[in-house]
């Protein structure tokens, strides 16, 4: 008997947490809706909704304060790239990447970490990477992401929803089949006092001259491309901390 009302206890628990993120106040969904290809996982900096068939997030969400970027005592970034052992289906690991002529790129930035060490070495985990090319990860993305860490010092917060596309068909990478995306996208909502604005962008995955002002798009069209629903928030507090698919 005893046994019995632990499980039930558990249970209703579940219920009462699932039902914490999504409700019709933010964006309907039900807990079946996720599986293998749309396993949430809460991490201390972010949260992201992983995809065993492509091997990647769906999306990536996280909130920047100025506080997570200006600080006195600045995290290290150390490399340590390393599987997800949290993805019960197993996250991507190193190998699928090596001398694939891909870079590991981060959805979530290291450098959006600057003042955490932990949360810092939390973006190494594979869950967190999508495969790049280098003159694009090391080009437009990242000045996109500099952007972005500019955008949460000079306001309250700000919320990004990230990822690859993943549409198929796709070409993919490695003995695990890593998806490589045409394009990635972000999607910022800013806030400043009770004003929110929302920025979005959409590029390919390629070597550009372009800026990455050239690349913003609507929301609506981000949705278009990527088969996702984004929250339209009305104000801070009523904005959903997950995205449903």
């Amino acid at each position: 008997m005893k046994l019995k009302f632990i499980f039930l206890t558990l249970f209703l628990l579940i219920i009462i947490l699932t039902q914490s993120y999504c409700t019709k106040d933010n964006l309907e969904c039900a807990p079946e809706t996720y599986n293998d290809d749309n396993q949430l996982h809460y991490r201390n900096g972010f949260i992201l909704s992983y995809n065993e068939k492509h091997e990647q997030a769906n999306w990536v969400f996280y909130v920047l304060k100025p506080s997570d970027i200006i600080c006195d005592i600045v995290a290290k970034r150390k490399d340590n790239f390393r599987e997800d052992i949290n993805i019960k289906t197993k996250s991507a690991s190193l190998d699928d990447y090596k001398n694939k002529g891909y870079d590991r790129g981060h959805l979530k930035p290291s450098a959006d970490e600057s003042c955490d060490q932990i949360q810092m070495d939390e973006t190494f985990l594979m869950s967190n990477m999508s495969p790049q090319i280098a003159g694009f990860n090391r080009g437009v993305w990242k000045n996109l992401e500099s952007y972005v860490r500019n955008l949460a010092k000079d306001n309250d917060s700000i919320y990004v929803y990230t990822a690859g596309t993943l549409k198929t068909p796709i070409k993919s990478i490695g003995t695990n089949n890593v998806s490589v995306p045409s394009h990635f996208f972000k999607v910022i909502y800013v806030f400043n006092g009770k004003n929110v604005k929302i920025e979005s962008f959409f590029m390919p995955n390629e070597k550009t001259t372009q800026k990455y002002d050239d690349f913003k798009v609507s929301l609506d069209e981000i949705e278009v491309k990527t088969n996702l629903k984004f929250p339209k928030p009305t104000s801070k507090d009523r904005f959903p901390k997950i995205i449903c698919n």
